[in-house]
């Protein structure tokens, strides 16, 4: 939704807005993370609260600090897991890695899951 309301700002302002505000207004918006990385993310940390880890353990097995870990769950802060460390933390709790990004609608209406699967993984990686 802050996407929309910086895009409104962008398209009124561009005329009387400096060309060095609306290029740093557009990095932060590179920097965001996308609603489908956020859905991802928000399914690992229901994950460890349902395992009752909490965010240092995960960050002790990533090997990162856990002011990297606070910035991965925060909506603001444009840090993500890699993909290796979301195969980490599923091999960690023994959940398919699959279910993270597929859903139940996924199984019932593709015939080619892998496909889906492999488009899901790489609309995760974009930014």
């Amino acid at each position: 939704m802050l996407i929309v309301y910086i895009y409104i700002f962008l398209s009124k302002c561009e005329r009387s807005a400096n060309s060095k505000t609306i290029l740093l207004l557009q990095m932060y918006i590179k920097q965001m993370k996308s609603e489908y990385q956020l859905e991802i993310i928000n399914r690992i940390r229901q994950l460890r609260e349902e395992r009752n880890y909490s965010q240092w353990k995960i960050a002790t097995l990533l090997g990162i600090s856990c002011g990297q870990m606070g910035s991965i769950e925060s909506r603001r802060a444009p840090h993500k897991y890699t993909l290796a460390q979301i195969y980490s933390i599923c091999v960690e709790f023994d959940y398919p890695i699959e279910h993270l990004f597929l859903e139940e609608s996924d199984y019932t209406e593709n015939r080619n899951i892998i496909a889906t699967l492999i488009s899901k993984i790489v609309m995760y990686e974009k930014r």
